[in-house]
């Protein structure tokens, strides 16, 4: 019997150890991003996020300007809008998490705390904790390689257009 609550003890010690570990990969696969985008909130990266920015707003209004003016046949329409649409969602979601970096950073703060510091009372928080630790770092692996995914098809798609044309 007491063998088997021992057991019972360090398999749940385990598992809070799991659930930390999944916390700080996830702080870190975070950290890392929002850093590459100049939008980590603990920290200041004013110049990236500028040339983010910039080179974003810049993208999105030529893309714009050439939607008004170019000939409005289907195939520029939608491929002008389908261009578009990924480039104005990152600018959209670039400015928010910029506008509110004050409120991320205490968000983040506070969960960083909270969870490395285990401040649960009962067994069911502790279960949703170790639960939703282990969704983070699967989801920033599928969005990151879905996104690399989409820009090497979009580049290599622009190439054998280019080669295409090359050969006419």
């Amino acid at each position: 019997m007491e063998e088997d609550s021992i057991e019972i003890r360090r398999v749940n010690e385990i598992k809070n150890e799991l659930g930390i570990a999944n916390v700080r990969k996830s702080f870190i696969w975070s950290s890392r991003f929002l850093k590459c985008m100049g939008i980590w909130p603990l920290k200041n990266y004013v110049p990236i996020f500028l040339f983010f920015f910039i080179y974003l707003s810049l993208h999105c209004s030529l893309t714009l300007a050439q939607l008004f003016w170019a000939p409005k046949t289907m195939e520029n329409v939608v491929s002008n809008i389908a261009e578009n649409i990924a480039l104005t969602m990152t600018l959209t979601k670039i400015t928010i998490a910029r506008m509110n970096r004050e409120a991320l950073r205490k968000l983040f703060t506070e969960i960083e705390e909270y969870s490395l510091t285990q401040k649960y009372e009962t067994k069911k928080e502790k279960l949703t904790f170790l639960n939703y630790t282990k969704l983070p770092p699967y989801f920033i692996i599928i969005i990151a390689s879905s996104m690399a995914l989409v820009e090497i098809l979009y580049y290599t798609s622009r190439l054998i257009e280019g080669i295409q044309i090359g050969n006419l």
